[in-house]
């Protein structure tokens, strides 16, 4: 129900709705007292120094009412009235708590006006906010690398590895007796060594030849990430040669994707107001409604998958020789992404 008609359209079906429920005399005329946060907000909204959002805030309480939850409803509503109380009486209290606790209780989204809040006069006012809620707008590009392989598919096989670092220098040299491709590749963000140049797969016939080949292969190259077993001369065994090798494509050749973000940010209100740049923004409708129509939103998450299965699909149409790909975030992260062969 949308209260198009005021604050006495409200009270009235909310009454009516506790009424047919049967609630006690008392519990209504707890409720009444909704009056007071009522007369508190309209009367800010009056002086121009928060948004006319009580009429949000009325349709979410009568939905309460509807679901029955009346004493949740009146045990909010004292709460905030004592709030209201102590700021009258100059304790300590303030407009930007008693709106925080409003919008929490109620499911409400009333902020301070932006005209409010640019006005320098307004500063030393007590009711301008020390923080205000702000909202963020980000453009995300994410790479998707593909790494081809020549070989064998040594997935759910047991092995030693080599990884190579962007110079083309063995860096780490690790085994797996249960997937040692699934393993090289975790190795890789454990050991910060995302931009390797080549990883060396060496399939291995038992735990013990992996485990002795392993222990060889660090004595003999002595890869600068190795820390156990660097000394000594290595023992004799059979040569392997590389099952599969992986290579990550140079720059060129990665797939990048974009999507644009909203969320909301707290700020200091100064800081906020001197702040350089673009992309942050007052909380209010018309900048929300402004964004969206630039391709900001935030339910994103449905374009991003978009963007990612198309950048994925142009790499499976391109690589017959793909095996997986690398999935960068915006803070670095790497993930990876197998492919079917």
């Amino acid at each position: 129900m949308k209260f198009l008609y005021g604050y006495e359209n409200f009270l009235n079906a909310c009454i009516k709705q506790l009424n047919e429920k049967k609630v006690e005399g008392k519990e209504i005329a707890k409720f009444q007292n909704i009056y007071i946060i009522n007369e508190f907000l309209r009367k800010y909204e009056n002086n121009l120094v928060i948004q006319n959002g009580r009429f949000q805030i009325f349709n979410n309480i009568f939905l309460m009412i509807k679901r029955g939850r009346i004493r949740d409803v009146n045990e909010r509503i004292i709460w905030t009235i004592s709030k209201i109380k102590d700021f009258n009486e100059e304790k300590d209290m303030t407009l930007e708590e008693i709106l925080e606790s409003v919008n929490h209780f109620f499911y409400g989204d009333i902020q301070f006006l932006e005209s409010f809040i640019t006005n320098t006069n307004n500063i030393n006012n007590k009711l301008y906010p020390k923080r205000i809620d702000v909202v963020q707008a980000l453009e995300h590009t994410n790479l998707l690398i593909p790494v081809v392989y020549k070989g064998i598919n040594t997935l759910n096989k047991r092995g030693v590895y080599f990884i190579y670092d962007k110079d083309k220098e063995i860096a780490y040299i690790g085994k797996s007796n249960s997937s040692v491709l699934d393993r090289a590749m975790h190795s890789t963000m454990e050991r910060r060594l995302k931009d390797f140049s080549k990883i060396e797969i060496f399939l291995t016939d038992s735990e013990y030849d992996t485990d002795l080949h392993e222990i060889n292969c660090i004595k003999t190259y002595k890869p600068y990430l190795n820390i156990a077993d660097k000394d000594g001369d290595a023992m004799e065994c059979k040569k392997l040669n590389p099952s599969q090798i992986l290579i990550e494509l140079d720059q060129s050749e990665h797939h990048a994707y974009t999507y644009k973000t909203l969320r909301i940010v707290t700020s200091i209100t100064l800081e906020f107001l001197k702040r350089n740049g673009n992309d942050l923004y007052f909380r209010n409708p018309e900048n929300i409604a402004m964004l969206n129509a630039k391709g900001f939103d935030f339910k994103y998450e449905l374009e991003r998958r978009k963007k990612y299965e198309n950048a994925l699909s142009t790499i499976k149409n391109n690589y017959t020789d793909c095996i997986l790909v690398k999935r960068t975030g915006k803070r670095g992260d790497i993930k990876y992404t197998w492919l079917k062969k």
